[in-house]
């Protein structure tokens, strides 16, 4: 395997893990809103969950599609738990709307 064949390979699984490190840098600002003024064990308490769902992903995505699988069930992941976590911290606390 030269380097092209590395490159065509690694291109894919580099763009989808940066959609999904986006993705999840979409709760930055709103975890940090409600710790500082909100209710701080919302963002905590989501964290497990989270976790409870990437793990199984990751591994299924490796099995079903090697490293550009492992990529896409992260990216997929981060869209779950990121949906998730807008929906259910901003319906329990007062962020504006603006930050969503």
């Amino acid at each position: 395997m030269g380097w092209p064949a590395i490159c065509g390979t690694g291109l894919p699984v580099l763009v989808l893990i940066t959609l999904g490190m986006l993705v999840d840098s979409m709760t930055n600002l709103p975890s940090l809103i409600n710790n500082a003024v909100a209710i701080p064990e919302l963002p905590v308490c989501l964290q497990l969950p989270e976790q409870y769902l990437a793990l199984p992903a990751l591994i299924i995505g490796t099995q079903k599609g090697g490293i550009i699988g492992t990529a896409l069930a992260h990216l997929i992941a981060s869209v779950i738990a990121t949906t998730t976590f807008m929906v259910y911290v901003h319906g329990r606390s007062f962020l504006p709307h603006c930050l969503i």
